[in-house]
């Protein structure tokens, strides 16, 4: 894996825990306690700047009450297939890399053009 692909790859899922933190509705300090280790070093993983080690993600897992696969982009929902996502699926998971407001903001516009779209036909 190429270094590029790599820090790609820390920063997204340091993103997606701190994501999921924040809809736990926990604080870094909180959660570092809660898996024993400092906040700085949370905040360290959450910034992409580290590898998370494999125990650690299970015990993020856990707390988080979320699945690990989740934690690493894994979608458990998408049928297994080879080959480029599509752009709805790339979007898809732009969206879920936001904010909870932003993405609650993103829903309701989403949901108001269905609802036009499903009227108009």
């Amino acid at each position: 894996m190429s270094k590029m692909n790599r820090e790609q790859r820390r920063t997204k899922i340091g993103a997606r825990v701190a994501a999921a933190r924040k809809v736990a509705g926990l604080t870094q300090h909180q959660l570092a306690r809660a898996v024993g280790i400092p906040q700085r070093t949370l905040s360290f993983y959450e910034r992409g700047e580290g590898d998370l080690p494999s125990s650690l993600l299970v015990a993020l897992a856990e707390i988080l009450d979320i699945d690990v696969r989740e934690l690493l982009g894994i979608d458990m929902a998408a049928p297994t297939r080879r080959g480029p996502r599509s752009v709805v699926e790339q979007r898809a998971e732009a969206v879920r890399m936001l904010p909870p407001r932003d993405q609650k903001f993103v829903l309701k516009f989403l949901d108001q053009v269905l609802e036009d779209h499903s009227r108009k036909s």
